[in-house]
């Protein structure tokens, strides 16, 4: 759910950087265009956070009755991953995290 909302908004950031920013400027003038590249500038650092950070929910021995929550960030930014890691998550269209905990 969440990689289809991040993909949803790259088509979004590409129109509104494009398309609706050279409206805004034919209609309000250059420095309106800079005010909406900054709000747009705004949201994709919020969503780069989004990307770059994940929620594990996990518990320490296979008995136990709770379950700890653990935020592992990305070191990487998604552009400085792997050629080969990104075909290969464009021709299965999905990527999974298998996590293994051994004590």
């Amino acid at each position: 759910m969440t990689g289809a909302l991040l993909r949803f908004w790259e088509g979004i950031r590409d129109w509104l950087t494009n398309t609706a920013a050279n409206a805004v400027q034919k209609a309000l003038g250059y420095s309106a265009r800079r005010a909406m590249l900054k709000a747009i500038c705004g949201v994709d650092r919020v969503v780069n956070k989004l990307r770059t950070l994940a929620t594990i929910y996990c518990k320490k021995n296979p008995l136990d009755t709770h379950i700890d929550r653990v935020k592992v960030g990305c070191t990487a930014p998604t552009y400085e991953a792997e050629k080969e890691v990104l075909q290969r998550i464009e021709k299965e269209k999905q990527w999974v995290q298998e996590l293994q905990f051994k004590m």
